[in-house]
């Protein structure tokens, strides 16, 4: 069940970007999905600007983007790698 917390940072990452929502759910699959959101918001990337860093720099590697946001959150140099079932849950 999504909580109060992770539904505001989703509206705020989206800022009225309805493109974004399939990304959202994404995120949402991640154990840390309110850092992950929380770095995206502190770190300007919101609405269009995040769709635009996503498509542009990322294409549809969503994983290697997430790899890269949890990098800088731990303040590593190098991405660490993220295991099934502890870090990542498709809810689907």
């Amino acid at each position: 069940m999504m909580t109060e917390r992770t539904r505001s940072l989703m509206f705020k990452a989206m800022d009225g970007n309805m493109n974004l929502i399939p990304l959202m759910e994404y995120f949402y699959d991640y154990r840390r999905v309110d850092m992950i959101l929380d770095w995206l918001i502190k770190n300007r990337m919101t609405g269009k600007t995040l769709e635009d860093w996503v498509t542009k720099k990322w294409g549809m590697a969503r994983f290697d983007m997430v790899k890269f946001i949890l990098m800088r959150i731990d303040k590593l140099s190098v991405c660490k790698p993220i295991f099934l079932g502890e870090e990542y849950t498709p809810r689907r």
